[in-house]
């Protein structure tokens, strides 16, 4: 799929959709994880966690802390983000970038 400026941003996303829709998404968009995928995943993280402690590097609570704040934030995120391409509307994504950016300039603020 070639996107360009041209399409639109209304198309660009019913192109983008359509590409997950072959991709095996359902109907709500949300691809397929299947047990081999998160196996796969969680091998990864129990070769950092193994490395980590061979090496006496002292990370291992850091690691599985940080896999389980990123599950958890990248699972909010999908909640969040998912009305927004389920319903592409400029007045929605507008609402959406302001709060974002709110919450951003909030964040930054208080560092």
């Amino acid at each position: 799929m070639t996107l360009s400026v041209e399409m639109g941003v209304g198309n660009m996303i019913s192109a983008a959709w359509q590409e997950l829709v072959e991709a095996g998404a359902k109907e709500d968009g949300a691809l397929p994880v299947d047990t081999w995928t998160i196996a796969r995943t969680s091998g990864l993280v129990a070769g950092v966690l193994l490395f980590s402690t061979m090496m006496g590097l002292g990370q291992s609570t850091a690691v599985l802390v940080a896999t389980v704040r990123a599950t958890v934030q990248l699972s909010l995120l999908g909640v969040v983000l998912l009305p927004i391409f389920q319903h592409a509307t400029w007045w929605v994504v507008s609402f959406y970038v302001l709060a974002m950016a709110s919450v951003a300039a909030h964040s930054a603020s208080q560092r």
